[in-house]
């Protein structure tokens, strides 16, 4: 059974457990670092940007995990089925970035010696810059976009971990917002248009447990000359009160229940070009993947080890509504993701 929450009040209670877990379609629990009752170094705080158009996508991120400082700028480009992805990383921020509480405002800013990153909230709309020096091949990568977010329906969760007493997830991914702007990369400008490039925000803010594993996609565009999006995925927590898979029609979300990643496998492994197929104990999901470039990256060092398989594609497929409209989705461009963490 899916739990929705409708009253605002505090996420966490004074002993730095969930209030409530369930599900929102808007940010109506608040949160606040300083009442995190878990040690120090377990508090993990991110905001992502990923903006998809028909031919390249672009992810920024900032992220402050306490022991652990990242900012990553990737580009992908699908015409020619390559990746370039850089990261800088610093030590012990301990919450120094000061993330913001809400994503209803404040700004998130990331300067250091060669690059910056700079993600400005306003009315209905985001701005975001960033430069990168030698991101690829010697040569920087630089751009500037604005992103329309209109009224409407997002995503939002706060669910605990059982295997941390103080653990929990509270996360909102605002799905399919128009963008524009431009991004130059190896003396190339790339245009990214609003009426067919879309960004996601992944906003994340929680404590983790020391191992964990997510699966995640989404899909953002127009239907028919009516937005569409769905952000699927789990993982993320005890999901016994709620998931986040959510369908976006006109802006409108219609709750899923539990939706399965069937990952393609060779010889025991996992072999993520070949077509993935989604599908949901409700059966008003069943979507078929065809990935056209994944971007694979492992990195490990001391006390921190990543897995991630940020797989791009086109998905086709059928989905039911909440008043049973069933909608046929073809070849909508999107991405799927399988990630491992040692954190």
């Amino acid at each position: 059974m899916q739990h929705e929450i409708f009253r605002r009040h505090d996420l966490l209670r004074p002993n730095g457990t969930l209030w409530e877990a369930g599900y929102a379609t808007s940010p109506v629990l608040a949160y606040d670092r300083s009442k995190i009752r878990a040690g120090k170094l377990q508090i993990k705080e991110w905001d992502s940007y990923l903006i998809l158009s028909p031919d390249f996508a672009l992810e920024l991120t900032v992220g402050d995990n306490s022991y652990m400082g990242f900012d990553r700028v990737a580009f992908m480009d699908f015409k020619k089925t390559r990746a370039h992805t850089k990261s800088s990383v610093r030590f012990f921020p301990m919450g120094s970035t000061k993330m913001p509480s809400s994503t209803e405002g404040g700004d998130t800013e990331s300067f250091r010696r060669n690059h910056f990153l700079c993600f400005r909230k306003e009315p209905e709309r985001r701005y975001l810059r960033f430069r990168m020096e030698r991101f690829c091949s010697g040569q920087p990568v630089e751009g500037e976009l604005s992103l329309t977010e209109p009224e409407g329906d997002s995503m939002v969760l706060a669910v605990p971990f059982d295997e941390a007493p103080f653990g929990f997830y509270y996360n909102q991914k605002i799905c399919g917002m128009p963008a524009e702007g431009e991004v130059t990369f190896q003396d190339q400008t790339y245009r990214f248009e609003p009426s067919t490039s879309f960004a996601i925000l992944n906003w994340g803010r929680g404590v983790w447990p020391r191992c964990s594993s997510w699966y995640w996609a989404g899909t953002f565009g127009v239907l028919d000359e009516i937005p569409f999006a769905f952000n699927i995925g789990y993982g993320y927590g005890n999901d016994a009160e709620a998931t986040e898979n959510m369908l976006f029609y006109n802006r409108k979300a219609h709750k899923l229940s539990h939706v399965t990643f069937n990952i393609p496998t060779s010889n025991g492994r996992d072999n993520y070009m070949e077509p993935w197929f989604f599908t949901s104990d409700d059966e008003r999901f069943k979507m078929i993947f065809h990935p056209i470039l994944d971007c694979g990256s492992k990195t490990g060092f001391a006390f921190r080890k990543s897995r991630r398989h940020q797989v791009f594609g086109h998905f086709t497929g059928r989905v039911t509504l909440d008043d049973g409209t069933v909608l046929n989705i073809k070849n909508f461009l999107g991405v799927a993701e399988k990630v491992f963490n040692k954190w």
